[in-house]
Parts: structure tokens; sequence; C-alpha cells
């Protein structure tokens, strides 16, 4: 960090000391006006110094740059107060609501600096005449035009800002742009008119002032051309006689044209003055000013600025010099401005006052557009800003009146709409993310959260909380038995029954299948005791589901904390272990944790309880075993095998829970896992460019017989991206030995839709071959047990392989451990084959190297 700090702190001293610079630079180059007057811009500087780095180190810039421009150009001090009051005046109204410079520089300009500058000009000159209203005019333009340049740069480039704010917004308001616009327009407008106005003006003084050079000098050569040698050597010798005759000569020829003048010998020696004063004052002038050529033979001339002169009074100590040749003798005249004065300042003035009238008309005009469009259209901006947060935390939205402009009225409409619209989805999109969609009631979700509300660790301690877990009873077999539509009006009826019993003492929530939970806070474990008994009476009690009379029971567990755990996972966890002790012993109880609980838990038990937990947890995932063509040994598919390592017993088998699963009803939510995660690896290798192969899912009975079994595998297949034609779904014969029709039919809309299915484990159910050629499937896979025995079931497998080939179904053959099976199987034509023969079940990112080095070989799936 300490580079970028360095760099940084290098760069603002480039930039103070550049501003620094260039303010006193603009000293030197000042826009020339007329009759001396004159713009400068180094206040633009000071401005942007001052937004940049501050009133202190502005005011340090302000005395350095006044102070070098007093001692090289004689620029008057009062000219620095004036800019340290300026500087101080916009600092202070800058730290109240003002944002702008150009605001603040008005105020001050108006309110008090053009005030205070009348004052010190009557008070120096006793009176305010046409040359201080063109200096003041002037100087308001000049001033609000740098005030209005440095608003612009410090707007549109935001990097010369110290830094950035964290997350705040880059973008520039509508309305600033197109005020900034209309003010440059306007401003911009008036400071080049009073530029070109002023430059033309200054021209045309100067042609004039030419004209009468030329005809004055004209006029004095023909005269000075009668003078004979002698008189002109009488007057080099500074002869009085000849010098009044001179003096006549020059005040009757230059008459109200000229009223000073000064003869200059050739050893530059003064030969004859006259005009105003005394000789040394009238003399002195020549020495003690300031040149600047305007033509080969004019001259502006001035006297230098006294450090305590008033800004501005440039035209009192200036005027024009023409320079008439009289050899030997040059004469230097000063021309009178007075007529010329007052026609270019009355002219000037005049056009300045109207453009800054028109400037205030138009400033008026925008300031009413800006009220009347652009207003609305800024509230309407703050009125729509985080509007999604404003609807998620249900706080009003006040839209503002009609306006009368109709396309704003429009979009305030159309705004209203939408949010209306988006709001009703924001509530969609809560019940459906906080809501069971079956009951109605709480899901897991949002009881995660509302326990996490109640004990997290930033949650003070209020009494006593209970957790009391609820499992059904019997629900199983009726779901199985009578099928998942009267099970789930079950479910829905339990949830009102629930709901009325509880009523609005408790949170309840459905976690999913036949899981519920209450809690309960500021409770007792005799109110929790009498709620759990009235839940089990309640229970028992019959429910009219459609025509049917069902009777379920429940078995309940609580928990309560602090005694029971002061964190929700612990509570949550310490209140299903109670309940599986509930279950275990019969059912239709409650029973309450107790640190005896854990051990009393048969292992079986234990397994079902932490599977129900193991998704969650990240504890499953899936391996994949290659099936391989057996001659060349090419992999042409894989099946996809589920892995569930517990992080107390370690890895468990497949055959150890597989079986608890299918009887506790978890199978259903484990097959949805496996399905999902085995389509979402089978995209992502597809996306990678693997020579992807059909990837073998397991499909339990339970699944099948859903009712919406293929509009959730193909809602799955959309949502990971997997073509269905990729999919391979392996079902056993036993999934044909009751709703025989519907399984046919929602295998068959399966194929249609790309998905290929085989019969698992062939060989080992009921199923008869009049049923197996009604079945839409691709192939099957013969039992391991089958392979194992080839030697005393090598009839069976011929005529399995025989069956197949004129079904023109495909065969794998599973379990293939030795070259023995492998090679007595390719005798009988049964090429694809899988085992341990020729790789175990192996993570993804094994079977990826794989598939990855088969690809390089040329091999394809």
């Amino acid at each position: 960090m300490a580079v970028p700090e360095a760099a940084g702190r290098k760069g603002s001293v480039l930039i103070y000391t550049s501003f620094t610079f260039l303010a006193f630079l603009c000293y030197f180059l000042p826009v020339k006006l007329v009759l001396g007057t004159e713009m400068v811009f180094a206040s633009f500087f000071f401005l942007i110094t001052l937004r940049r780095f501050g009133a202190a180190l502005t005011a340090l810039q302000v005395t350095a740059v006044h102070v070098a421009a007093s001692a090289f150009l004689h620029e008057p001090l009062l000219s620095s107060l004036v800019n340290t009051v300026e500087i101080g005046a916009v600092f202070l109204l800058l730290r109240t609501r003002l944002r702008s410079v150009l605001p603040a520089a008005a105020l001050f300009w108006g309110l008090f600096g053009i005030p205070l500058l009348l004052v010190m000009y009557y008070i120096r000159f006793g009176t305010l005449g046409a040359e201080i209203g063109l200096y003041t005019v002037t100087l308001l333009v000049s001033r609000l035009f740098n005030a209005l340049m440095a608003d612009l740069i410090w707007t549109y480039l935001p990097h010369l800002r110290k830094q950035a704010k964290a997350g705040g917004r880059t973008g520039v308001q509508l309305s600033r742009l197109l005020l900034h616009l209309t003010l440059f327009s306007v401003i911009g407008s008036s400071f080049l008119f009073m530029v070109n106005t002023g430059k033309n003006a200054q021209s045309n003084l100067e042609a004039e002032l030419q004209e009468e050079a030329a005809g004055l000098t004209a006029s004095l050569s023909k005269s000075y051309a009668s003078w004979s040698p002698e008189q002109v050597r009488a007057l080099k010798l500074h002869s009085l006689i000849q010098a009044g005759y001179f003096r006549e000569l020059a005040v009757t020829a230059s008459q109200w044209i000229s009223d000073e003048g000064l003869l200059i010998g050739p050893r530059g020696e003064v030969i004859v003055t006259y005009g105003r004063g005394s000789l040394g004052a009238e003399s002195d002038w020549m020495r003690r000013t300031e040149w600047r050529p305007l033509t080969p033979a004019l001259y502006e001339w001035r006297t230098p600025a006294r450090l305590l002169d008033i800004p501005g009074n440039q035209w009192q100590r200036m005027a024009v010099v023409a320079e008439v040749p009289l050899p030997p003798f040059k004469l230097y005249m000063k021309m009178s401005t007075v007529q010329h004065k007052e026609e270019v300042l009355g002219y000037y003035l005049s056009q300045s006052v109207a453009v800054i009238f028109t400037t205030l008309v138009i400033g008026v005009f925008a300031l009413f557009i800006h009220r009347f469009v652009l207003g609305p259209t800024i509230r309407l901006a703050e009125l729509t800003r985080d509007v999604p947060g404003r609807l998620k935390e249900n706080r009003r939205i006040a839209w503002m009146p009609p306006s009368r402009i109709s396309e704003i009225q429009t979009l305030l409409g159309n705004f209203q709409e939408l949010t209306e619209q988006l709001s009703v989805m924001l509530r969609e999109t809560k019940a459906q993310a906080y809501y069971d969609a079956l009951t109605g009631l709480p899901n897991r979700r949002h009881f995660n959260e509302h326990l996490q509300e109640l004990l997290g660790p930033e949650t003070e301690a209020a009494g006593t909380t209970a957790v009391l877990f609820i499992d059904l009873d019997r629900f199983k077999q009726i779901n199985d038995t009578l099928g998942h539509a009267v099970g789930d009006g079950l479910l829905q009826e339990v949830a009102a029954r629930l709901t009325g019993i509880v009523g609005g003492r408790a949170f309840i929530a459905r976690l999913g299948g036949d899981e519920f939970v209450i809690v309960v806070q500021d409770t007792d474990s005799a109110e929790v005791c009498e709620m759990s008994k009235k839940v089990l009476r309640g229970l028992v009690e019959a429910f009219q589901v459609g025509e049917h009379e069902l009777f379920v029971a429940g078995s309940i567990g609580a928990a309560l904390s602090p005694q029971d755990g002061s964190d929700p996972e612990t509570v949550v966890k310490n209140a299903d272990a109670a309940m599986y002790l509930a279950k275990e012993e019969g059912g239709n109880a409650y029973r309450f944790f107790s640190g005896q609980i854990a051990g009393s838990i048969s292992e079986n038990m234990r397994i079902e309880f932490d599977l129900r937990r193991a998704i969650e947890r990240g504890e499953l995932h899936l391996h994949y075993q290659p099936i391989v063509d057996a001659v060349d040994e090419r992999v042409v598919g894989a099946e996809a095998l589920l892995r569930w390592d517990h992080p107390e017993l370690g890895p468990i088998p497949p055959l150890q829970f597989i079986g608890i699963a299918e009887s506790s009803g978890l199978i259903g939510t484990l097959g949805e896992w496996v399905l999902r995660e085995a389509c979402g690896q089978g995209a992502r290798w597809l996306a990678q460019g693997l020579p992807l192969f059909g990837i073998g899912v397991n499909l339990s009975p339970t699944q099948l017989t859903h009712n919406n079994v293929v509009d959730y595998i193909g809602k799955v297949l959309e949502e990971t991206g997997l073509p269905p034609e990729y999919l391979n779904l392996e079902i056993t014969e036993e999934v044909f030995s009751k709703k025989t029709e519907r399984v046919i039919h929602d295998l068959t809309l399966l194929r249609e839709m790309g998905v290929r299915v085989w019969v698992d484990d062939f060989g080992t159910g009921y199923s008869s071959l009049a049923m197996l050629s009604k079945l839409p499937v691709v192939g099957f896979k013969i039992d391991r047990a089958f392979i194992r025995e080839m030697g005393q079931d090598l009839a069976i497998v011929k005529t399995i392989l025989s069956l197949a080939k004129d079904k023109e179904w495909i065969v794998v053959a599973e379990g293939i451990e030795d070259e023995a099976q492998k090679g007595a199987l390719l005798e009988l034509e049964c090429r694809l084959q899988q085992g341990f023969h020729y790789s175990r079940p192996m993570p993804p990112e094994e079977l990826a190297r794989l598939l990855e080095g088969q690809r390089k070989k040329g091999g394809t799936a």
C-alpha cells in the first residue's frame, strides 16, 4: 500500500504546483478588452484548488501568486485581498447546502464583492462613472465564467479529486448536465460577446486614433518643413524663443487631438514640453511608463501600477501616444481619448448591460424549465430509487401529485403500475421462498431464519425457547398405498389441525415430507408437555381426505434452549434425536431430550436421523463407474453411484443406508438429489468439450410412481442444461409389480423426450418376457450374480443375450472382476461391460482426466 500512497502524494504535489504556476501565468496573459480593461482567469485555478485541497492550501496559493504578481507585474495588493475574501466566502458557502462553486461565487459577488468594489471606487474617485460600470460588469462576467468552468472541470473530470466515494454513484445527474449546458451557453456567450465586442471596440478606437495621428503628423510635418535651417539649429540649441515658436506650432496643429507633448533631440535630450504640469513632471512621464506598440508610430502608454491601487483602474493610468518624426527631432504627443472613451464606453456598456439582461431572462427561463420539467423528473427519479428494497421492507412509496406534463404523467403511471406488479411478484417470490407450497406453512428456510433470530449469537436471551419436532407415524404406508394425491391431502389436513391446536401461541413450519416443527417462545417444560399431549390427541383423530377416512399418529421430540443447546443447530439436532427415540419406542408419544438419548438410539435410527441432514451438510457426493467396450476398453458410458462420508462414522456403504432411506421415505429426496447432481455434472463435461456418453442414474420405484415424474425430469434437464439423449435412467423389474400401465405410459413419455431407459439388475425380478416386450427400453444390464456364477449359469446368460439380440436390445454385463469373465462374455458377443476389472467407481475429476486422455488418443464415446 505504501507505493500507491506515495504515488498519490507525488501526484497531488504536481497538481498543486501546476495550478499555482498557471494561476500566476494568467496575470502575464490576460484577455485584453477596451481602454485597458482586462479579464484574468487566475481565480479559476484558485477555485479548483479549493475543491481539491481545501481552504488552507488555497489561501497559501493565492498569497504566493499575488506576491509574485506584485513583484514582477506590480499587481495591486488589493487584488490579493479580494481573491482571498472570495475564496473564503466560497469555502464557507460550500459547507452549507450549496454543492457547486458557481452559486457560491454568484452569491459572494452579488451580495458582497461588487458592492465592496463600488464603495472603494467611490471613496477613491468621488464618483461612479461609466468606466467603473464597465469594469464592474467585466469583472462579474469573468468571475462567474471562472466559477462555471471550475464547476464543469470538477464535475466531469473526477480523476482530479482525491478519491471516489466507495459505492457512490459515478453518473452525472440529468438535471445538473442540462443546467451546466444552459449556464455555459448563457455565461459563455456573454463572455465571448464581451471579449469579441471589446476587441472590436479597441480595434476601432486604434484605427480612429491612427487616422488622427496620421493627419496630425502631416499637418505638423508641413508646418515644420517651412522652417529654415537656422530655426532648426536654434531649436536644437534650446533657444527659448524658437522653443516658444514650436510649442505654439504644436498646440495650434494638434488642437483638441493632443493635450500633452514632448520634443526629443537627436541625443535623447528633452527640447520642448507642453501641456499640463511642470516641466519635470511633463518630462518624467517618458521614463516612468509602460509602452505597447499599436502601429509603427502609435503606442499604448500607461504608468506603472502602484501596490495600493484599486483593482481595475487601468483606464485611469493609460493613454495613446503618437510618434511624429521631425528630423532631427521626434515629437511624442499624448493623444486625447476623452471623446473616444465616451463614445466607446457608452456603446460597450450599453451592449454589456443588454447582454446581462438577456442572460438574466434566459436564466429565469432556465429555472422555470428546471422547475416545470426537470423538477418532476428529479422527484420521480428520487421516488423510484431502491424501489425493490422499499417494497421488500414493506415501506410505502408516496407518489408525487400528477404532473401537468403528459410524458411525465405517463412515466408516473407506468412506474406506479410496475411497482404494484413488482410488489405482487415479491410477495409471491417470498411466499415461494419462505412458505410451503402444499400446506401454506413456513418452510425449512423460514424456520431456520426464525430460529436464528431467536437463538443467534447476536440475540439477547429472553426466557426459554422450545423446539418440537413432529414426524407422522404410518404416513409412508398411506402414501405408498393410496398414492401421492391422497398423501398430499393428508399433509394439508394435518397442517390445518396443528394450526388449530397451537393457535397463535407458536410458530409452525413444515420441513418436508411428513416432518413438522413447532417453536414456542418464553415457555417452560410444563407448557411444552401439555402442548405435546394436545398435538398427539389431535393427530390420532380421523382425517377425512376425499372419500378416505385416514388415521395416523405422531412422534414428537422436544428440546429446550438454553438448557439443551444455546445455538439453533444444537437445539434442532437434539429435538430431532428426541423425536427418533419416541418413534423407536413405538410412536404416538413425545420425548424430551436428555443426555442419555444419544446412546439409546439404535444404529439404524441414527443413520436415518443423520441421513436427513446429509444433503444440507454436503456429506453426499457421486462417484462414476465407467462402462467400457471390452474390445478396445474404450469408455462408452458411466453409472452415477451415491456415496456418503459421515463426519463421525466415516464412509457408509450404500447397501447400509439405501435400505434405510427406502423404509423411511427418504429415497425420493435422495433420488432427486442424485438426478440433479448427475445431470449437472454431465452438462459441465459437455461444456469442457469432453467426449460425453450416457450417464446412468438409478430411478427408484418411489420416484417412478410419483405423479409428476416426467415433468420433474424434464425440469431438471432444462435447469442443468443436459440434453435428454445423454441421460440413461436405470429402473429395476420391481417397478412393474404395481401400476404397470401408468409406469409404461410415463416411460414412453420419457423415451419420446429423448431419455434412454434401461432395465437394471435384469434377471432378478419377476417380470415376464411379454411385459418386457411392451417396455420402451433400449436395453438392460445383466445382474452381477449371473456373471459371478457364470460357470453354472452360462445357459441363462446365453439365453438373455440371445433374447436381446432378437429384440435388438443393448446389453451391459455388470460385475466383471477378472480377465476370464471378460473373455467369456466376448465369446458370447457381449462387448459392453462394467466392473472392478476395468475400474472402481471414481470421483468426477478422475473420470474427466480419463476422458481427456481418451479424447487425445482419438477415442469417442
